[in-house]
């Protein structure tokens, strides 16, 4: 069987040829045709129809390809100008984040780098106003005692001054330079803490004594009564004797301005969980609820109006002792927090971790 094309009076066909055997023998060829023109006329058409769509098909798929591109490229476009709106003055905006593939994955990892530079710059803002701030402050508080030492030195200078004159001169000089060296030196003790380089000795420390000590100071001083009660006698902390003893001094000293002699103060001292924790209650005049939060800010006064005591210990505050206890108990690892009701009293809750010595004893109030 034999499949051939040819030509018949000017027209192809298709011609099938077929062998015809008898006996065995090649009889003849069967010869079987048909037309072709119908099928290239076919073709012809079909040619004619892709050449005619085939204009039309690249511009639809120009158009798709359009399409896709801009709807693949739109999430780019999208975070290109997000990102161009954000600027170092407001790092709140946020790339764009729809879908779940690799633009939506960048964007969200954008949004996250973009939240840490945020909470950076805003705690680095704080810690430049913070700054800035306490140096102004720091600058008010010790241009007063300089002010006092200039002012006594030159009116003792411009003529002669008795001998009681010049000695109140140099008294008030005196005390200036008292309140300035205390001020630096608590200025040097915060910037010490603020840097971790306030080094505190580990040594075990009675908290009886240590507390019986802290009180001594304001006995003499007509003040309202100090009592303390521990619940167990044999307490003892690790720490800083020293610091320690300054803390407490300062709290005892809050407590002691701003409670009147009428009132009370009392000091528990008991040990709770892994801590020892000392709570100083004062019958005083309290604190403002607004004025809590920023108790421990550094030269941060409540009100200049508030009832204050004498200094007991003979030198003005200078507005940085809550700072400083705030310092030293957390060079401690402590917590120092302070609860007050205006009119009825405050009560400062210092605990301190370390070792605890076994309750069972029995209260020993003292006064």
């Amino acid at each position: 069987m034999v499949h051939t094309t040819a030509t018949v009076a000017g027209k192809p066909v298709r011609l099938l040829s077929l062998p015809v055997r008898q006996d065995a023998q090649l009889a003849g060829v069967l010869q079987i045709a048909a037309p072709l023109i119908g099928i290239y006329g076919e073709l012809d058409r079909l040619s004619g129809v892709l050449m005619a769509l085939f204009p039309v098909a690249l511009l639809v798929a120009a158009l798709g390809g359009l399409l896709l591109t801009d709807r693949a490229l739109r999430p780019v476009r999208q975070i290109t100008q997000a990102a161009a709106q954000i600027g170092a003055s407001d790092l709140s905006e946020r790339l764009p984040v729809s879908g779940k593939d690799e633009f939506s994955e960048l964007a969200a990892t954008f949004n996250g780098m973009l939240g840490r530079l945020e909470r950076a710059f805003t705690q680095l803002a704080q810690t430049l106003e913070q700054q800035r701030r306490f140096t102004a402050d720091a600058s008010h508080e010790l241009r007063t005692p300089l002010t006092v030492i200039k002012a006594n030195t030159s009116l003792a200078l411009e003529e002669e001054r008795s001998n009681a004159e010049y000695r109140r001169a140099l008294e008030a000089a005196d005390r200036a330079t008292d309140t300035t060296t205390r001020i630096v030196q608590d200025l040097l003790l915060l910037a010490r803490g603020d840097a971790g380089q306030l080094r505190m000795e580990q040594h075990p420390i009675p908290m009886n004594e240590l507390l019986e000590h802290a009180v001594e100071a304001f006995r003499s001083s007509p003040a309202a009564p100090i009592a303390i009660q521990l619940l167990n006698p044999s307490l003892t902390v690790p720490g800083d004797s020293h610091h320690l003893l300054r803390l407490f001094t300062n709290l005892l000293e809050n407590a002691v301005r701003h409670t009147p002699e009428t009132g009370s103060i009392t000091l528990t001292t008991a040990a709770e969980g892994e801590s020892v924790v000392v709570r100083i209650r004062d019958t005083g005049e309290g604190i403002p609820p607004e004025h809590l939060p920023h108790v421990c800010g550094r030269f941060y006064r409540v009100d200049a109006a508030r009832t204050r005591r004498p200094p007991a210990r003979g030198y003005p505050g200078t507005g940085l002792g809550l700072a400083i206890c705030q310092s030293i108990v957390e060079a401690h690892d402590g917590w120092l927090t302070i609860e007050s009701v205006v009119g009825k009293g405050t009560t400062v809750t210092v605990r301190l971790p370390g070792p605890i010595a076994l309750a069972g004893d029995d209260p020993a109030p003292s006064s």
